[in-house]
């Protein structure tokens, strides 16, 4: 990249159910949103935890990975809506009986996730899990765009 050249600014939206990022294109006139390495432009927002590693996004959400890995994988659907929540409260109970099948505990009054990984059991708050899906992302565009991206907007919505 030459001097005259701006670094790109990328944008990330961070949503429930899928993610993606894109970047402005000024040759063109228009965002172009990334794929990853699937080619797939939406991106399953969800992390799994393996005995031998973690995946993010499209590789987290195969089918196969998931029945066999259920309570490892963990979908920011429903860890977004523990952000800033105390673990005594009504709601977290409720969720935690009838949607989530991976482990929540409480750890100075917060409800943490618990996953098994690489054979250890470790506990992630749901703002890490959050900032997983966004290093993934970014990660993404590094690479499609060859370069280092210093600059994100993001857009967390509920």
């Amino acid at each position: 990249m030459s001097s005259s050249e701006k670094a790109p600014v990328i944008g990330i939206d961070i949503g429930t159910a899928y993610s993606s990022v894109g970047v402005w294109e000024p040759s063109f006139g228009r965002v172009r949103i990334i794929a990853d390495e699937y080619g797939k432009t939406q991106i399953p927002s969800c992390v799994a935890f393996t005995e031998a590693h973690r995946v993010i996004g499209t590789a987290a959400y195969d089918v196969n990975q998931i029945s066999s890995n259920l309570g490892n994988t963990i979908y920011l659907r429903s860890t977004k809506r523990l952000i800033g929540r105390k673990f005594n409260e009504p709601s977290i109970g409720q969720h935690m009986k009838q949607y989530w099948p991976f482990n929540v505990k409480e750890k100075r009054d917060m409800p943490v996730v618990f996953v098994n990984y690489k054979n250890q059991w470790k506990q992630f708050r749901c703002e890490e899990i959050s900032a997983m899906i966004v290093s993934k992302l970014h990660q993404l565009a590094e690479d499609d765009l060859g370069c280092c991206v210093e600059e994100a907007r993001a857009c967390f919505l509920y």
